[in-house]
């Protein structure tokens, strides 16, 4: 008997390292999300109060944290989309929009892939830079 509650302790303890091992992991996953969503507002050109409150509100999001880890995803088509979105249901050129609307574009942004939503990906600034670049050596060349 001894041998075998020696065992289950062991077991036990084993199954608890693991259970703590892969919850630290979660957490950290989950921080990275938000922390990215967070270096992008700040690292933004865009610094309009409708995107600082749209940041909070995903921030406050459980379950959501991985995917703000999509390399796809930025804030810069995130607004691009929500406009798009709001401009579907103008008319006469004036739409109003609840708020709750305005977030749940927003998850369904990041919960989307950008070919779903209809999301044409431009050049980065770094792609940008690299064309011209080559093209600069083009022109030498010839």
């Amino acid at each position: 008997m001894i041998q075998v509650e020696m065992v289950e302790d062991v077991y036990m303890d084993f199954l608890l390292k693991i259970l703590f091992n892969n919850r630290i992991r979660e957490v950290i996953i989950t921080m990275e999300g938000y922390n990215r969503i967070k270096e992008l507002y700040l690292k933004s050109t865009n610094k309009d109060k409708f995107l600082s409150v749209i940041v909070k509100h995903l921030m406050k999001q459980p379950n959501m944290s991985e995917l703000y880890l999509n390399e796809e995803k930025n804030l810069d088509d995130l607004v691009s989309y929500i406009n798009k979105k709001a401009k579907e249901q103008a008319v006469n050129g004036v739409a109003i929009i609840q708020d709750d609307e305005v977030y749940s574009w927003a998850i369904l942004y990041f919960t989307s892939s950008n070919e779903k939503l209809g999301i044409v990906k431009h050049n980065s600034v770094k792609q940008q830079e690299d064309q011209k670049a080559d093209n600069n050596q083009l022109k030498l060349e010839i």
